[in-house]
């Protein structure tokens, strides 16, 4: 789970090649496409690259957040993957982000918004569906990750804004139940 980023640099910067790299021994990448939405062509590296499951916020009702990053990459890819909510998600925290709504009484709580939000849900459903694929004497990689969501997402042809769609655990079971 990685929620950092830079400007795009494509799939020769040294974060994307090492993420190529480690794919191909069966790691998967689950990154943060950024919060520099919504113009178009704004996924942050390592988000940029090809094997990262790259994620997206929605709101509450499913809406793209206008915070988030959106493709396509300078180099024509469709990015995000896959999209989670990241509007005003409840955290723990100390308050030193300046953007965040700080709510009363301990522990220290506060919503937060922000594709860094939306990542950690994605890594603890991608890791739920290892889980059960595993159990099942089956594997799981980024590639079928992605194919899973082009068969169960909300959207068969990936989209710029929303990818495959909303990623769940129960559309990557049926994908993992169909092999």
């Amino acid at each position: 789970s990685m929620s950092l980023g830079g400007p795009e640099s494509g799939p020769e910067d040294p974060e994307n090649r090492i993420i190529s790299a480690l794919t191909k021994q069966g790691m998967i990448f689950v990154v943060a496409a950024g919060n520099s939405g919504p113009d178009p062509q704004t996924i942050g590296t390592p988000g940029d690259g090809p094997d990262s499951l790259t994620v997206g916020a929605v709101d509450i009702n499913g809406e793209i957040a206008p915070f988030s990053s959106r493709g396509p990459t300078k180099d024509g890819r469709i990015k995000p993957d896959v999209v989670a909510p990241g509007v005003d998600i409840l955290s723990s925290s100390t308050g030193l982000i300046a953007t965040m709504q700080v709510l009363d009484g301990p522990p220290k709580l506060a919503a937060i918004s922000g594709t860094s939000m939306s990542t950690p849900s994605v890594s603890g459903v991608v890791a739920l569906a290892l889980q059960y694929a595993r159990s099942k004497g089956k594997t799981l990689t980024t590639d079928m990750i992605k194919q899973a969501m082009s068969q169960y997402g909300d959207y068969r042809e990936k989209n710029s804004d929303y990818g495959y769609g909303l990623i769940t655990y129960s559309r990557l079971k049926a994908y993992i139940d169909s092999l």
